[in-house]
């Protein structure tokens, strides 16, 4: 052939693509009340550490490619010839380059998936969204996001979800509780309680009428946007975060945020869902993150999360006759996800992908893990809740409970003969009806004394983040001139030993030595100076005070 002809070719390819393209995005059609989990993959663009050569010693090579909207192809980049491995997912986002056609930003994944979620949740239903990929992959960046266009779906739903309040007809009441929390090393915290209360062992319950709950976790009432958004912030500064080899500011934890909305209309039950917006830390290789000391721990725990995750899909996903028997009690976070797995739920999956073939293994394991997710079905339906008759079960449940500790404390049951009680059994049972008699207490609140109560909270919220940032600000300045006396004979460098880093909440950066937390150090000046290694950009403004935090927003 001629080159011409060759040109003329090449051309023709393009067109045909484009078109296919095209059509993909007009005739796509998903259906949303299917049973199955909902996968989505999303591949983002490069990143800083890739391009400057921090995690890939410069060498960018594209090896993912979307010929549509549905379908996924990774490319060995070492052998062009190789035949392209093809995954097909309900939805594929492309937010590598803009001048794509299949191009989706922030604004696509909520228009797509995060409309979807309010309307199931204002009509009763359950919702779970979770983000899961390798360590840098923009799982936090799909479910928190930035700042202006760059927020990510957890803003979005909830300002979506108050416009939709504020449209519904008179004498509809709505109500809403939020919680945040986190799992850090396999233990539970609550990202919403003030940091002055003295912090409790948090554990999942299976509870016979409200299911799985958190008892003592705080669920905050609240009745605007803003407040919500607040809550949002406060949280994410709590989060445990840690530079890694393989991304500035990674997640040490997983975290999930919940909202609970009632929509009440006069003369008829009420319309409750839960819905869960969860973001997973990152799957990671100690030899690719360069992790020692506690960030190696870090990593142990949340692989070993994952792996209870995907050993729970994996016998989830098996079609058999006999039943199967997933191992959710292995995790807090299967335990607590485990409605949204396999129960009354409608689930999103959103796999990240990175578009680096230095990362090829670590893709082509994340695209694995989804195509097992497309097997798990849930069973959705509707919640209409009559709540008068909620708290009557919680004080009925209440008063059997103490009718069984007041027999064993007489010496006899109500069935006959006292059995052997050990004193662990004994004190379980007391356990149980103190976390009782607090459902019954707050259920049994009016909804401004709830609203009340959450003021009163946020308020000392705001008083700590306040007092914080002076603090940080002040023990920033009075560190500097040791630091650079230290400098001469201890140059700081991203190649440390990680003993020098340490992960905490952002919010306990520069406090002094005694209100460090257990797993902090305890050092004065080497925390604030590895901290600026450690949590990037948004320590550097913490530390530097208000106005830093000011500038780096612009």
């Amino acid at each position: 052939p001629t080159p011409n002809t060759m040109a003329a070719l090449a051309k023709l390819k393009g067109a045909v693509s484009t078109v296919k393209q095209v059509n993909a995005l007009t005739e796509r059609k998903v259906d949303e009340d299917s049973p199955a989990i909902k996968v989505c993959v999303r591949v983002r663009c490069f990143i800083k550490e890739e391009v400057e050569g921090q995690r890939s010693g410069g060498d960018c090579r594209l090896c993912i490619a979307m010929p549509t909207e549905t379908s996924v192809q990774m490319l060995n980049c070492d052998d062009m010839e190789d035949e392209a491995r093809t995954f097909e997912f309900d939805r594929c986002y492309w937010s590598h380059n803009e001048d794509h056609p299949l191009f989706a930003n922030q604004e696509t994944l909520q228009k797509e998936l995060g409309e979807t979620m309010i309307a199931h949740a204002m009509n009763g239903f359950n919702n779970c969204i979770f983000a899961y990929g390798q360590t840098g992959s923009g799982k936090s960046f799909s479910v928190l996001g930035g700042k202006g266009d760059a927020r990510g779906l957890l803003p979005r739903v909830v300002e979506g979800l108050f416009d939709h309040f504020g449209k519904l007809p008179q004498g509809t009441n709505y109500k809403t509780l939020v919680a945040f929390l986190e799992i850090y090393n396999e233990q539970i915290r609550d990202l919403l309680a003030p940091a002055t209360e003295e912090p409790h062992k948090l554990e999942v319950r299976l509870h016979p009428v409200l299911g799985t709950i958190i008892p003592g976790l705080t669920e905050a009432a609240v009745a605007s946007c803003e407040e919500v958004l607040n809550l949002v912030e406060y949280g994410t500064q709590m989060r445990h975060v840690s530079a890694t080899a393989m991304n500035a500011t990674s997640s040490r934890s997983h975290c999930i945020f919940t909202f609970k909305t009632s929509v009440t209309e006069p003369g008829e039950a009420a319309k409750v869902s839960q819905t869960h917006l969860v973001d997973l830390a990152g799957s990671e290789r100690a030899g690719r993150t360069k992790a020692t000391g506690d960030r190696l721990k870090e990593g142990a725990a949340i692989n070993q999360s994952l792996s209870t995750l995907a050993r729970v899909i994996s016998e989830l996903a098996k079609k058999q006759k006999k039943k199967a028997n997933p191992p959710f009690r292995d995790s807090k976070l299967t335990h607590i996800l485990k409605e949204s797995l396999c129960g009354n739920s409608r689930t999103v999956m959103m796999a990240a992908i990175s578009p680096n073939f230095l990362d090829y293994d670590e893709t082509l394991s994340t695209l694995k893990f989804a195509q097992s997710v497309k097997l798990v079905q849930t069973k959705a339906v509707q919640n209409a809740v009559n709540m008068s008759g909620v708290e009557a079960q919680l004080r009925k449940e209440l008063s059997e409970l103490k009718a069984q500790m007041k027999a064993l404390e007489e010496g006899g049951s109500p069935g006959g003969a006292r059995p052997d009680v050990s004193p662990d059994e004994l004190e379980f049972l007391k356990r149980r009806m103190e976390e009782q008699e607090q459902l019954c207490a707050y259920y049994g609140k009016d909804w401004d004394s709830l609203l009340s109560e959450e003021k009163q909270r946020m308020k000392r919220r705001s008083m700590l983040l306040e007092s914080d940032v002076q603090k940080a600000a002040e023990m920033f300045s009075r560190s500097r001139g040791v630091e650079e006396e230290e400098s001469e004979h201890h140059p700081y460098s991203d190649d440390d030993d990680d003993d020098t880093a340490w992960t905490s909440p952002l919010i306990l950066l520069g406090r002094p030595e005694e209100d460090f937390p257990p797993e902090g150090r305890t050092s004065l000046i080497a925390p604030i100076r590895s901290s600026l290694g450690v949590v990037g950009p948004m320590a550097r403004g913490l530390l530097s005070g208000k106005d830093a935090m000011v500038q780096a927003d612009k």
